[in-house]
């Protein structure tokens, strides 16, 4: 489970929640594969900052507590992880549109999991205006259905295709 919420500057408040079907001994932490959600994120450079890793009960030290790279790291056995963290580098201003409209590419920390891994986005905040998962075929694209009476959008993939679109406008800051 990946639940995100916008920044005033276009980062994202990110709480991920991971549970595996075996337990492991090593945790892989990448930048979600925000190249792939099309040519506005060619250049975007997804970092994770502010990283806090916990494996079961227990703190992980992740160096630097920033991932923009690969990173495998020894973990207490286990099957269940949370990360928390700030999403940079994401967001890219929508033109033409309205000002501060804006979309930014989110995917999981966590790689190295099963592609049929099920991925729960839910990205909440009166500024989200919508998901999309550029991953699935074109009729599909538009994904997200509303938290009911919250304000934000959720959505399941797997974690082959785990990836999402999210139009916002920016936050005041």
């Amino acid at each position: 489970m990946l639940i995100a919420s916008p920044a005033p500057d276009g980062s994202f408040d990110v709480d991920e929640r991971i549970w595996l079907r075996q337990p492991v001994g090593t945790l892989t932490l990448r930048p979600g594969p925000i190249d792939r959600a099309g040519r506005g994120f060619v250049s975007a450079s997804a970092t994770a900052t502010q990283v806090r890793l916990r494996a079961g009960d227990r703190p992980v030290a992740v160096p630097d507590d920033e991932i923009d790279r690969v990173s495998t790291l020894p973990v207490a056995e286990g099957d269940r992880f949370e990360l928390r963290y700030r999403l940079t580098d994401v967001t890219v201003l929508s033109t033409p549109s309205s000002s501060g409209r804006a979309l930014a590419a989110i995917g999981p920390l966590t790689g190295n999991v099963p592609d049929d891994l099920p991925v729960h986005f839910i990205v909440t905040g009166s500024t989200v205006l919508g998901l999309n998962c550029p991953l699935l075929a074109f009729g599909e694209q538009s994904c997200g259905s509303r938290l009911g009476t919250e304000p934000g959008f959720q959505h399941e993939l797997p974690a082959q295709r785990a990836l999402v679109t999210v139009q916002f406008d920016l936050p005041p800051g």
